[in-house]
């Protein structure tokens, strides 16, 4: 289940690493700290 999560949230950043706009390159930024959270909630949860 949290694979096909990651899997998504793979393809969402690289597709935003494909464009290269400034208000998109916060957006990037954004995904990363969510899925860096995103781990860090799983790994307590486990």
């Amino acid at each position: 289940m949290n694979l096909v999560l990651l899997q998504h949230l793979r393809i969402i950043f690289l597709s935003v690493l494909k464009t290269k706009h400034k208000r998109l390159k916060t957006l990037k930024t954004i995904i990363w700290a969510g899925i860096y959270l995103f781990m860090w909630l799983d790994c307590l949860l486990i």
